[in-house]
């Protein structure tokens, strides 16, 4: 089981590309800021950038996401949620 500190967030964004059946993950840690206590709020938050700073260096037919997030916690389960946000191969 992994363990997220609070005030980090653990990140993971799924790459599917058309021609594979596989898919690769990208998976980061974040420093969360004290205002987003709620896993949804954080994933928009780190969505935009991601998208802005890593689409463009990716192959044209791979999907990124839905990006999951999972909030670290004090002394509690840690929060979790997936964003149904996704970039479609064609729209770069």
């Amino acid at each position: 089981m992994t363990t997220i500190p609070e005030g980090f967030a653990l990140v993971s964004v799924p790459l599917q590309h058309l021609a594979l059946a596989r898919t690769a993950f990208v998976t980061f840690g974040v420093a969360n800021s004290a205002s987003e206590t709620n896993p949804a709020d954080a994933a928009e938050t780190i969505w935009t950038p991601w998208v802005e700073n890593f689409a463009s260096r990716i192959d044209s037919n791979v999907q990124m996401g839905p990006l999951h997030v999972a909030l670290g916690t004090s002394g509690a389960p840690k929060r979790t949620k997936t964003s149904g946000r996704t970039t479609e191969p064609s729209s770069r």
